[in-house]
């Protein structure tokens, strides 16, 4: 089982490494009508890790509650439901600011939002893998 200090790292840890891949991304698939800025994909970037970060530490209590806290068993099919469910769950809260502060329409964002989700689903999926098999290696080092 997780401590919340643990749980706290890893969402620290994820958000980290995602906002250094997505702010270039979003500054670089920019609205060809209204550019974005630098400015605007770091904090649109920001602003979206805020969101994921408080969602993702109750959306992995709330995971392994229902499928387990013994995360290194976890098959490929529940791996992909955790990335998949986040993500879903991620674009009902993050769409609305993106419009707004990007003062773009519905599906403009929704593109956005779209590619966005497309590469965190795979980050996601290899994050999780790792920081699975890593802390396993850990604790089994640890405790023998």
């Amino acid at each position: 089982m997780m401590s919340q200090q643990e749980r706290l790292l890893q969402s620290v840890l994820f958000e980290a490494l995602l906002i250094a891949m997505i702010a270039p991304l979003v500054y670089w698939l920019g609205s060809t009508e209204a550019p974005i800025e630098p400015e605007q994909a770091l904090v649109t970037s920001l602003v979206g890790s805020g969101i994921a970060l408080v969602m993702n530490y109750f959306y992995n209590m709330a995971f392994d509650r229902v499928f387990g806290h013994v995360r290194i068993e976890r098959t490929l099919r529940v791996r992909l439901l955790h990335a998949v469910g986040f993500e879903l769950s991620l674009v009902t809260t993050f769409l609305p600011f993106v419009m707004w502060y990007l003062d773009i329409g519905f599906i403009q964002a929704l593109l956005l939002d779209i590619v966005l989700m497309g590469f965190t689903l795979v980050y996601t999926y290899i994050f999780h893998w790792v920081y699975d098999q890593l802390r396993h290696r850990y604790r089994m080092r640890n405790t023998a």
